[in-house]
């Protein structure tokens, strides 16, 4: 399965929406790296003020050599969200999630409602 994706800037609610699909390989990766910067410049909220919402129910569980190329997109304190929901599917994504997070300020739902719901609560 191919992957694909799509990066969506919500500057009035300084959200960043990504969705992801299939399984990435390292060109792939570059490239979303490269986007998700172009939609983050597009946010209005001061630096580490956006919160980031993921769905990766349709991801497959990635090489690791990907998996290292997400954790270096994550770690990039330029980016960092103030929460990240991940919307997940099964169990091994999830657990992919974690070792790719790495202590990040994340949280991990079925739906999509409910992660909107903790990204904005006080």
């Amino acid at each position: 399965m191919e992957s694909s994706y799509t990066i969506i800037a919500h500057p009035t609610l300084c959200l960043l929406e990504i969705n992801m699909r299939g399984l990435f390989d390292p060109a792939h990766a570059r490239q979303f790296a490269a986007e998700k910067e172009i939609a983050f410049q597009r946010l209005r909220c001061k630096p580490n003020e956006h919160v980031t919402l993921v769905d990766v129910t349709a991801c497959l569980i990635q090489p690791q050599s990907v998996v290292g190329m997400f954790q270096s997109i994550i770690a990039d304190p330029r980016f960092k969200a103030r929460r990240i929901a991940f919307v997940v599917g099964g169990s091994l994504a999830k657990m992919q999630l974690r070792r790719i997070l790495d202590g990040r300020d994340t949280q991990y739902f079925q739906s999509r409602d409910a992660a909107e719901r903790w990204l904005f609560e006080p």
